[in-house]
């Protein structure tokens, strides 16, 4: 501060230097008395306060005590402290400054440096060991205490000099002087009363007052009866005349007064009134309430009415009687979502601090999740990750509910999940329900078609609700609850009222004016004054769907929407002529225009409208020739592209409806939606449907059914049942050709299966397949047997026999590949496992385009990987389970997972004795597909041990110094040296093994170096070093292990042939109990005993040990050490 006083007053005479040598006298004058008047009157007004520091050590703490003048110590002088990182930051609410260097000089032991801030009110001490702060004030005096996280020391007391005076003062004196320092603290004036305006406002739950104060203010809310007073801190004159003139429900007056600073707002209530405040900025708010019972009032005038009576009630439309309950909201008032991904799904979690109500419906391209609270809902986490489920949202809060309104895509659905008895919620956002909502059931009561009202089953209902919506500019009602998760699986339209489809809860738009909503224990009723009209609203649709002749509604559609295919009017372009006759026409116009392309496009659209795409894409490539400009005309591409769907050519047909003159094209939409369908792309299937909704009622009542269908398919496979039943309910309403009408069926049976009714989705299925009809039959009976198999009601091997049957009665499409993907499994159930994966195979070979073959492969690496990867072959003959594998070798999967199974065959391999097969195998690894230095060096290891194994040790030496690398583990280089040496000494080099292995100390270096001097007959060195290893590494016990025995026995032997009965003896002493309980104990006797055997049996019994330790026993130490089961 004192740096940026001074700054201006050097800029200030430099300017006046500047206007000297200008000869600007005048202003040169002006400016420099500017300037010093600027200089006197900032030193005046923020000069520094002087203040000391110094420092106290003690047992375990240390002090730094700041004293200030004690004539400054009653301007309001603060101390703020924390420690950051290490640093101590000390922070004084007036300006100050200081001198450093006796702080150093006291505390130098804690501290490593003291710096002022250029604000002049921070101090920051770096700290030289890990502190907690603490700070004490008396008077003038001020102590910042830093101790030790582990001392236990009591902190000595800080006394100013004028608290000290204090205590030695009388009682009286001292009263005395407080008084005078409170007296000489009162502001000589006070402050001035300020205008103060108030508003009220009525809603249907609450009234409300709101004080408009300039700024924020303190306040406190007194109750006293049927009176409560509102102080504020500030003192005003409150405008109350709205509040006496007019006043609202609840209030009977209100008056005010300014006493001591404060203002005093008094309000009489009406009886069973109660008032609660909070603030919000600069505004105070108080509300008027009646409480909420917690039971149902007497039968009397304002009892709540009874299922199919009418309510008389014409003030209160909404009646919404709750129950006194815990307040939900946490202590801030805030509910903070927490936001997670899984996939590409979006999940919002709530957690209140006690059961809350909610609901969450959608709107058009909105969904709305509301909560029973009015907490704040912090959607923090959402702004700062887009998503591809929510494009924008908007939080509100009204006196009684808190909620958020999310805009969608159309394909968007909404879960919802209820936990911890209504405490915490969470609602995903995806494309695809996990769990369908429980479906709520909503009847009416009425006598006929008349006057009546509505019910909805809502369990745990908690309130009612009426909400604005700001987008449609009209108001909604909804209903809440606790948990299950019941919901409105899709919407029901009324004439008074529309309910939405709802994840969870109750949402209805109201289309009449005096429409009421009550709540009856788990029901919610709806009615009107005289009852509701409960016929449902007429759809001009349905007049379209039942209205063969479409030319009135094809004729401006195809000029508005150019994926529109005009089937009706395109078939029979001059309805007094046949097909051959229109036919013979169309092709005189073709010869009369030869250079013109659209002749012959009318003719393609009169041949796809006859079905007859072959033909049409003959004339389009024709038209295409005479002009190729037409690839970028909407009408020829979607033409096109229809005559693709017809030839079932799905990939062409998607090409020509991707083009971007078709992008917004509501038709060529419900095009893509068929497509995606039929190549199973549930996702984007049901998104291009929801975007060609508008154009469903153009087409001809069989292409009506056909997208229905497919609608209803992609709904299904995305568990939005709500959708599945609405478009099914209108594919029902279509007269379309009798295959349409049966794959209405199909898709019906399936609906029951996933709704849980297993039994009606057979009695569909059997519709389907006693309707004659070939091409659907063979897939109903397989469904049927599917159900009945998984039900137990067939036994597998019978269903294998039918499912075979059924393979070659209809064969060429899904139907085929969806009875081989069952048998596939079925097979692979009862572990026949080759004929499993030769279906399956033969399959996939047969249609390698289709979506179903995607399925059939997942399937069928899934089958392999168990057995090969996850020991399903192990229960298998060895070579059956062989012969699998190299008939089925191009499914090993690529990448870590495939290595791993390559080493597990391999060792499968070594079992068997096939050796230079296992080292093909791992050599290429180690040459093709391993890259990793470390997991390279570790398969060569091994692939040099099973080349040894071979009697192949130049390539086992080849193996271990192509993948020599820096920085191995020092196990992983360790283990590689042992197998180089013997390499080596398997070549005849034994003194290079030896020096590989001069350092190592290990059990197995030892060995190796006995095995060299075994092979070298070194008896007087091999006997040694043998005994040596016995004694460190072999234990005592009764069970000894194989390896162990065989050790000792060589280990007698070679003591035997050097003549060291002494060593004889003892090892003869130290095992001879041991070894009695091994295969090795007539062999271990005759060698040990006290006669002298001579050279000839002892060298017969060396020649059958070859060596101290297999090899077999080395390499299944290594696996276990290196290659741990789950390992790569």
């Amino acid at each position: 501060m004192i740096r940026n006083r001074y700054g201006l007053f050097r800029s200030g005479l430099a300017c006046v230097i500047k206007m000297v040598r200008l000869r600007h006298i005048k202003y040169a004058l002006l400016t420099a008395w500017m300037a010093w008047l600027s200089l006197a009157f900032t030193s005046a007004a923020f000069a520094a306060v002087p203040i000391t520091l110094k420092g106290e050590k003690g047992d375990g703490y240390a002090r730094i005590v700041a004293t200030w003048p004690e004539d400054k110590a009653d301007n309001g002088i603060s101390l703020e402290t924390e420690i950051k990182n290490g640093v101590l930051i000390a922070r004084f609410s007036k300006a100050y400054s200081v001198t450093t260097n006796t702080l150093l000089s006291d505390l130098k032991d804690v501290i490593a440096l003291v710096r002022l801030d250029p604000d002049e009110h921070t101090l920051r001490i770096a700290l030289r060991h890990k502190s907690e702060v603490s700070t004490k004030r008396s008077y003038n005096l001020f102590a910042i205490d830093l101790v030790t996280p582990d001392s236990t020391a009591k902190l000595p007391d800080l006394i100013s000099r004028r608290e000290a005076e204090l205590r030695q003062m009388s009682e009286e004196q001292k009263l005395a002087a407080l008084r005078a320092e409170k007296v000489k603290s009162i502001p000589q004036r006070p402050r001035p009363a300020i205008p103060l305006r108030v508003r009220a406002a009525e809603t249907s739950e609450y009234t409300r007052i709101a004080f408009d104060w300039t700024k924020p203010v303190g306040h406190k809310l007194n109750k006293k009866g049927n009176m409560v007073e509102l102080v504020f801190d500030r003192p005003a004159i409150p405008d109350l005349s709205v509040l006496n003139v007019h006043a609202p429900r609840g209030l009977i007056n209100a008056s005010s007064q300014v006493k001591d600073g404060k203002t005093f707002v008094k309000l009489g209530l009406a009886p069973g009134i109660q008032a609660r405040t909070w603030q919000d900025g600069a505004k105070v708010m108080i509300d008027l309430f009646e409480p909420k019972q917690d039971s149902e009032p007497a039968p009397k005038a304002d009892a709540e009415p009874k299922p199919g009576h009418h309510a008389e009630n014409k003030e209160a439309p909404v009646i919404t009687p709750t129950l006194v309950r815990q307040d939900p909201s946490p202590g801030n008032g805030i509910i903070r979502a927490r936001v997670s991904r899984i996939g590409t799904d979006l999940q919002l979690a709530f957690t209140f601090a006690a059961p809350v109500g909610s609901a969450a419906f959608r709107r058009a391209e909105n969904i709305w999740v509301i909560f029973d609270d009015n907490a704040s809902l912090d959607l923090t986490e959402l702004q700062r990750g887009a998503s591809q489920h929510i494009r924008g949202f908007e939080t509100f809060q009204t006196a009684s509910i808190s909620g958020a309104r999310f805009q969608v895509p159309p394909s968007t659905q909404i879960e919802v999940q209820v936990s911890e008895g209504g405490t915490h919620w969470v609602f995903s956002f995806g494309e695809r329900l996990g769990t369908p909502p429980r479906k709520l059931k909503l009847y009416r009561e009425a006598d006929g078609s008349g006057p009546g009202i509505l019910i909805a089953d809502l369990p745990n209902v908690t309130s009612i609700h009426t909400l604005d919506d700001p987008v449609i500019g009209d108001q909604i009602s909804v209903a809440t609850a606790l948990g299950p998760v019941t919901g409105v699986q899709s919407q029901r339209q009324f004439v008074d009222v529309t309910a939405l489809p709802s994840a969870h809860g109750l949402a209805f738009e109201i289309n009449t004016d005096g429409v009421m909503f009550e709540r009856h224990k788990d029901q919610v009723i709806v009615r009107t004054q005289n009852g509701l009209s409960l016929t449902p609203t007429a759809r001009p649709t349905h007049i379209a769907v039942n209205n063969r002749a479409h030319s009135s509604i094809a004729l401006p559609a195809r000029n508005a929407t150019p994926g529109f295919i005009d089937f009706a009017g395109w078939a029979r372009p001059d309805t007094d002529l046949g097909f051959n006759e229109n036919y013979d026409a169309l092709l005189r116009n073709v010869a009369a225009e030869q250079t013109d392309p659209q002749a012959r496009i009318s003719i393609a659209r009169f041949l796809v409208a006859n079905h007859l795409a072959p033909e049409a894409l003959g004339m389009l490539e024709l038209a295409q020739r005479l002009d190729p400009m037409l690839v970028q005309d909407a009408q020829f591409r979607a033409l096109r592209g229809t005559a693709n769907v017809l030839m079932h050519r799905i990939k062409d047909a998607r090409a020509d409806f991707a083009a971007q003159t078709l992008n917004r094209d509501p038709s060529a939409a419900l095009w893509r939606g068929y497509l995606a369908a039929q190549m199973e792309d549930w996702g984007s299937a049901r998104r291009e449907f929801d975007s060609g909704r508008e154009a469903f009622y153009l087409f001809v009542p069989e292409w009506q059914a056909r997208f229905r269908n497919a609608y209803a398919r992609s709904a299904l496979e995305l568990n939005d049942l709500g959708a599945t039943k609405k478009q099914l309910d209108e594919a029902l309403a279509i007269e379309a050709q009798k295959g349409t009408r049966l794959r209405t069926r199909l898709i019906r049976a399936a609906f029951a299966e996933t709704s849980g009714n297993i039994k009606e989705a057979i009695r569909h299925y059997e519709k389907v397949a006693e309707a004659g009809y070939e091409p659907l039959e063979t897939q109903a009976l397989f469904q049927i047997t599917r159900l009945r198999t998984e039900a137990g009601e067939l036994k597998p091997k019978e269903a294998v026999n039918i499912l075979e049957n059924l393979r070659y009665r209809w064969r060429g499409d899904n139907t085929e590949l969806e009875e081989v993907l069952a048998l596939g499994k079925i097979y692979g159930e009862i572990g026949d496992y080759n004929r499993a994966l030769k279906a399956m195979n033969t399959a996939v070979k047969r249609f390698p385009d289709s979506p179903v073959t995607r399925r059939i492969s997942s399937d069928m690496h899934t089958i392999f990987n168990n057995l090969f990867l996850h020991g399903g072959a192990d229960d298998m003959d060895p070579v059956q389970a062989l012969a699998l594998f190299y008939q089925f070798i191009d499914m090993v999967p690529i990448g870590a997972e495939g290595d791993r199974m390559l080493r597990l065959l391999a060792d499968r391999l070594v079992d068997f004795d096939l050796l230079p097969q296992a080292t093909e195998l791992l050599q290429h690894q180690v040459d093709n597909r391993i890259r990793s230095g470390q997991a390279r060096a570790k398969i060569a290891a091994k692939l040099a041990l099973i080349y040894l194994m071979d009697r192949k040790p130049e390539k086992a030496l080849g193996a271990i110094r192509s993948t020599r690398q820096a920085r191995l583990p020092m196990a992983l280089n360790q283990q590689r040296r042992l197998i180089e040496a013997r390499a080596l000494v398997a070549l005849g080099k034994s003194e290079h093994a030896l020096e590989l292995i001069e350092t190592d100390r290990t059990r197995e270096a030892a060995i190796l170096r006995a095995n060299i001097a075994w092979q070298s007959k070194n008896w007087a060195m091999a006997g040694p070093l043998m005994l040596g290893v016995v004694n460190k590494y072999t234990t005592r016990l009764e069970n000894l292990k194989d390896e162990d025995a065989n050790l000792i026995l060589r280990t007698a032997i070679a003591l035997s042939l050097s003549g060291n009965r002494a060593g004889l003896n003892a090892l003869h002493q130290e095992f001879t109990s041991a070894m009695a309980q091994t295969k090795e104990n007539e062999t271990f006797d005759l060698v040990t005993r006290e006669k002298y055997l001579g050279n000839v049996p002892v060298k017969d019994l060396a020649h059958t040990l070859a060596e101290t330790e297999g090899l077999r026993d080395v390499l299944k130490r290594y696996q276990q050490r290196f290659e741990p089961s789950t390992g790569s």
